[in-house]
């Protein structure tokens, strides 16, 4: 079981933080419950609860399933930017809402069908704990962890691939068109078939061998 830092550390520390507030300008954070932990640094590894959605959308895209927190380390950018801004804001035991604008996320190229280009993202986290890097391995969460990340990023390519495939195949079908309607043009310039036009008549010749007569005086 992995071993947690002892919130009670910063029970004498006083909140003076407001309830809503900017890690920095894109990266909103509104404190919807406060924890009195202390708040994680830089090379922390850090055990999260959270769940995530576009904003205006209902649906969430992700979050973290079967019990388990999700654990990464602050500093190593293996999450988007937002989260690495925003957690060193909270504390443990803090339950937060995120909001994310699209630099801090997936920007400009979306992640898959699920988050579409510059979209604002919205996190509910719950800050768990602060893993003591010294106990316990913690491999079974990160083997987990990382087969869903594989998951999500194959399915993200097929979704690539088939938007590509339909893509081509589109332009397939207006290339054909293009040099249908082209031939078709030809033709009726003088293309194909010869436009039809009148023969010249034939001049008219005197029969061999015979003279015109002239008139006697």
């Amino acid at each position: 079981m992995s071993s947690l830092v002892d919130a009670t550390a910063a029970l004498s520390v006083t909140d003076e933080r407001p309830d809503a507030f900017d890690a920095e300008p894109g990266v909103h954070i509104k404190l919807d419950k406060r924890g009195d932990g202390v708040a994680p640094v830089e090379g922390d590894t850090v055990q999260v609860n959270y769940s995530g959605r576009v904003k205006g959308k209902k649906t969430e895209f992700d979050k973290n399933d079967g019990g388990y927190p999700f654990e990464f380390t602050l500093g190593e950018r293996k999450v988007v930017a937002g989260w690495e801004s925003a957690l060193p804001k909270l504390r443990v035991g803090d339950h937060a809402t995120l909001t994310l604008a699209p630099e801090f996320g997936y920007g400009e190229t979306g992640d898959s069908d699920d988050i579409p280009p510059n979209a604002t993202l919205i996190f509910k986290v719950e800050l768990v704990g602060i893993k003591d890097r010294t106990k316990g391995s913690g491999e079974s969460d990160r083997e987990r962890l990382a087969q869903l990340r594989a998951e999500r990023e194959a399915a993200a390519a097929e979704a690539k691939a088939k938007k590509e495939a339909l893509k081509a195949a589109s332009a397939d079908k207006q290339n054909a068109l293009k040099a249908k309607l082209a031939n078709k043009g030809k033709k009726g310039k003088g293309g194909g078939k010869k436009a039809w036009a009148p023969k010249a008549p034939k001049e008219k010749k005197s029969p061999k061998g015979k003279a015109k007569k002239t008139p006697a005086a």
